[in-house]
């Protein structure tokens, strides 16, 4: 997917996307605190005129009459890993998907791959998914090391959330 695509579907997975028409062009350095489309922040050659989320996914380069590159390189994994946008996203799409799933890890991760990546895991992504939900405290000592919210539960549903972001079929359009 284009730079633009990524970012709104993980707001729109996290019902953070603000959907509303039209508007003035925000400047780019707002990209991480503001949830309008992408459509509406600048492109321009100018330095303030590519977000640093967007040129990792190979946004459009207005030198060169906004065509695209395409390219993977690790910096992509590592954005949609540690950002803040990734962050404030998978924590309220787990938040979300959790009460819709009423607290059941089975049901979780059913919703989280339909909602997500669009199909049902097969069962060994499944298995996988379940077997890391239900990971002890002591089993997750480094998994949770750099949690903030002192759940370790709701850590655990927001880093899965995370790694289904980084699915090769969320990120690929077929």
């Amino acid at each position: 997917m284009e730079a633009e695509l990524i970012r709104d579907a993980i707001l729109a997975g996290s019902d953070r996307l603000d959907r509303r028409f039209g508007g003035e062009e925000l400047e780019n350095e707002r990209s991480f605190d503001l949830t309008r489309r992408s459509l509406y922040f600048s492109c321009q050659p100018e330095i303030d005129g590519r977000s640093e989320f967007a040129a990792l996914f190979d946004a459009p380069d207005p030198l060169q009459c906004y065509r695209r590159t395409r390219s993977l390189m690790p910096q992509q994994a590592l954005a949609l890993t540690n950002s803040r946008l990734i962050d404030e996203s998978s924590m309220a799409a787990a938040t979300a998907i959790s009460e819709r799933a009423h607290g059941d890890p089975d049901r979780f991760v059913d919703l989280a791959w339909l909602e997500l990546l669009g199909r049902p895991a097969n069962t060994d992504e499944r298995q996988a998914c379940l077997t890391f939900l239900r990971t002890t405290d002591d089993d997750a000592s480094t998994a949770d090391a750099n949690q903030q919210t002192g759940d370790s539960a709701a850590s655990r549903r927001a880093a899965l959330v995370r790694v289904l972001w980084n699915h090769h079929e969320f990120l690929t359009i077929r």
